[in-house]
């Protein structure tokens, strides 16, 4: 199956589509000034904001990522950046600016007001830089690279949890900008000291300890001799499918597996160390098993096609008035979950099932903070093909809605190191019988809170997010108003 030819050509993840997003004509704005350490108007400063966040703990960090996770606007003459204000957690925003060798950061309260402008100092950059080298000292492109705490013991916690994210470009180099996030998380899992870089090398992550503060040079990661896996999709009429979210692979011999995003028409490459077996695939479809690469740069194609009765359904989603965001999303008679991405892309996998021309259902998304249903029809002729790209839908409020079980606010009075977190989820569960809440609840920016759901009887309890354990279950009765939960 190996083959000896020319290098495969190099495709790292693909670029997104460009994103309009909209805005509410009433929603607040955020406006900064940057100047240079020098006074100057920081011009053509690339401002980005990270929302406080209801399930997220890895921040994509490359620049196409950044375009899905963080709004990003770009100062004008003055250095002057104005966009909206619309978190939709309580917590602390971060507010990022880069230009050239220089950086800075606010940290914003979400439930605090505004200034008419905030002035924002830039200074040079402490940006981590990665130089990923293969064998023949030639750039690395497209690997994935990971920060994360440091273990102890790297040998025995070999892929340490990845806090950020990114790939390297086309000159093999990686960069992360947003240091004083990455400190704040680090100390809050008690690392003062270390940071664990990781490039992902399928099957053999390349795992080292940094110093905190970390070189001011590129950290130089050298791989080991590879070669190259091409993967294509294929459906049953042999033709190439692309548009589908994430291809994988792992080796045989161990679980360790690496995603690419988003696969292009004309295969997915993945760079691989030698003399292993590989199985690669993606959701929908079956697995190839291959031989992998025996020689520096060789290339072995494998072939992974597509189940006749999985279906790929592309889409935008899209809430009136907000920006597009991370979604829990509901589909198949609310038994199966999606999560659309943080520029609102999602993929849904359907089965055919006994269905003759047309796919038929309800996509559904809850949203946490005031407990609403959202929904959107899905009908989509079979005959279209195995993906079916559909665009925007934009979800309307479904009516009648869930009747209201409690309203409430949570008071925080949380240490201050622990005050920038965000509020925790709520969920109504019966008191007595089965547990009901499929969708949990994060309270407002000011802490007001409402849980519409259905269920039988009047007694109810509220869960509390676990990892404020000093909170145990809250009584209610069904209907209840004013209900107070204070967080010590």
């Amino acid at each position: 199956m190996g083959m000896e030819g020319p290098r495969a050509p190099e495709t790292g993840p693909s670029p997104l589509p460009p994103v309009t997003l909209p805005e509410r004509r009433d929603a607040p704005a955020l406006t900064v000034r940057c100047l240079l350490p020098d006074g100057a108007p920081a011009v053509g400063a690339e401002l980005r904001i990270r929302w406080p966040q209801s399930a997220m703990t890895t921040v994509e960090a490359s620049p196409r990522a950044t375009r899905r996770l963080r709004v990003t606007a770009t100062t004008d003459a003055n250095g002057t950046a104005r966009v909206p204000w619309q978190p939709l957690f309580s917590g602390t925003a971060r507010v990022t600016a880069t230009v050239g060798a220089f950086e800075g950061s606010l940290a914003l309260r979400t439930d605090e007001p505004l200034e008419s402008e905030h002035e924002l100092r830039l200074a040079p950059t402490q940006a981590l830089r990665v130089a990923a080298r293969r064998a023949d000292g030639s750039p690395a492109v497209g690997m994935r690279v990971e920060l994360g705490p440091a273990p102890l013991d790297l040998a025995a916690d070999a892929t340490p949890p990845a806090l950020m994210v990114t790939h390297s470009d086309a000159d093999g180099e990686a960069r992360f900008d947003d240091v004083e996030w990455l400190r704040e998380q680090l100390a809050r899992r008690g690392e003062q000291r270390h940071v664990a870089l990781t490039v992902c090398l399928p099957g053999q992550p390349l795992t080292q300890r940094l110093p905190l503060p970390w070189p001011s040079e590129p950290i130089v990661v050298q791989l080991p001799p590879t070669g190259f896996v091409h993967v294509l999709l294929r459906d049953r009429d042999g033709a190439l499918v692309d548009g589908i979210d994430a291809v994988a692979i792992h080796p045989i011999d161990t679980a360790i597996t690496t995603e690419l995003p988003r696969t292009q028409r004309d295969g997915t490459n993945f760079e691989v160390p030698l003399g292993r077996r590989w199985q690669a695939g993606a959701l929908g479809f079956g697995d190839a098993e291959v031989e992998g690469p025996r020689s520096a740069d060789e290339v072995v194609e494998a072939t992974a096609v597509h189940r006749d009765d999985a279906m790929h359904v592309r889409a935008r989603i899209l809430v009136p008035g907000r920006w597009p965001q991370r979604l829990e999303l509901r589909y198949e008679q609310g038994s199966r979950v999606a999560f659309a991405a943080d520029d609102g892309f999602v993929c849904l996998q359907v089965l055919r099932g006994n269905r003759s021309d047309t796919y038929d259902d309800e996509l559904q998304w809850r949203d946490e903070v005031d407990g609403r249903l959202w929904i959107h029809p899905l009908r989509v002729p079979l005959q279209l093909g195995h993906v079916v790209a559909l665009g925007d839908l934009v979800l309307r409020e479904a009516e009648p809605q869930l009747p209201l079980l409690v309203t409430g606010r949570v008071i925080d009075q949380r240490p201050p190191e622990r005050r920038d977190q965000p509020l925790p989820m709520l969920r109504a569960v019966p008191a007595i019988g089965l547990p009901i809440g499929r969708f949990p609840v994060r309270p407002r920016a000011d802490g007001s809170f409402a849980i519409h759901d259905e269920g039988s009887g009047s007694n109810f309890v509220l869960l509390i997010d676990p990892n404020e354990g000093d909170v145990g279950p809250i009584p209610f009765a069904a209907g209840q108003r004013g209900l107070e939960i204070t967080l010590r």
